[in-house]
């Protein structure tokens, strides 16, 4: 079964990256949020290094962020290069803690090299309610509902944002990363923490 994937949270565990900076997330982080290809343009604004406020309990975690923008440690890459290769992209980044001098290894930015929207719309719970005209006034996933995926849509799948975003359009789902239970596996058996998976029904024939 499928599942979408959110933060967990924790703010003893939370992780802050330093995206003050308004130039900064406009040209770079916002578009990587979105999806949009990458450019030499784009990753000239990298920012280096990427520094992050740690958690004020443990270390740092090997996954973290929120929607569809994460950080991931270069064993949830392996990872996902086992069960799905040469799908998505990875942008290294130097990082460094605010207040340590510790050498965290190697961290990436994930960017999901698909986007399939599946939702099934008129049988999943929004914030405003279920179906059409809930999601007609907001998009939003119910994190405590039912989310109902087209599995003709996903077979064979790991790991996928639900939409492109674009620059002033909304774009529904864009923010949203979902994954398979094959994934979700390998990353719990590793005794990765960092996401939140909510289960989705699967619906076929759609």
């Amino acid at each position: 079964m499928p599942y979408v994937i959110s933060e967990v949270i924790d703010d003893e565990r939370y992780v802050v990256v330093e995206t003050n900076d308004a130039f900064i997330d406009e040209k770079f982080f916002f578009p990587l949020e979105r999806g949009e290809p990458l450019t030499p343009e784009l990753l000239a604004e990298k920012p280096d290094p990427y520094w992050v406020q740690g958690p004020r309990r443990g270390s740092v975690p090997e996954i973290f962020g929120q929607f569809a923008l994460w950080t991931i440690k270069e064993n949830v890459k392996d990872i996902i290069e086992a069960i799905e290769p040469s799908v998505h992209k990875y942008i290294p980044v130097n990082l460094r803690v605010r207040g340590s001098s510790a050498d965290w290894g190697q961290y990436f930015l994930l960017l999901p090299g698909q986007a399939i929207n599946a939702v099934v719309i008129d049988e999943t719970d929004f914030a405003e309610g279920r179906g059409r005209a809930a999601y007609e006034q907001d998009w939003t996933l119910s994190p405590f509902g039912e989310i109902v995926l087209d599995g003709g849509l996903i077979e064979g799948r790991h790991l996928w944002r639900g939409n492109w975003g674009r620059k002033g359009e909304s774009s529904p789902f864009f923010n949203y990363l979902f994954c398979s239970d094959g994934l979700v596996d390998r990353i719990q058996r590793a005794g990765i923490a960092g996401w939140r998976f909510q289960h989705c029904k699967l619906k076929q024939g759609c």
